[in-house]
């Protein structure tokens, strides 16, 4: 099974898709699109993405996704 860096900050974080969204001021499906890797956003929603969640856009989108493997 594969995450996004992004899905996994938010649920390191204990946030969900929709606080994020909001506070990030984009549509929840378009921020569930990105975390399942389906939709690839623009310079923009990385921003604001990376600021609702207090992360660094470079390190939540340098790769699009990691094997649950990895995170053992």
């Amino acid at each position: 099974m594969a995450l996004t860096k992004l899905k996994i900050a938010i649920l390191e974080k204990n946030l969900t898709q929709k606080m994020v969204a909001q506070k990030a001021g984009i549509h929840e499906s378009t921020l569930s699109q990105i975390t399942r890797g389906t939709y690839v956003p623009d310079h923009r929603q990385k921003q604001l993405i990376s600021r609702a969640i207090n992360e660094k856009a470079e390190e939540l989108f340098s790769d699009r996704s990691v094997t649950s493997e990895s995170m053992r």
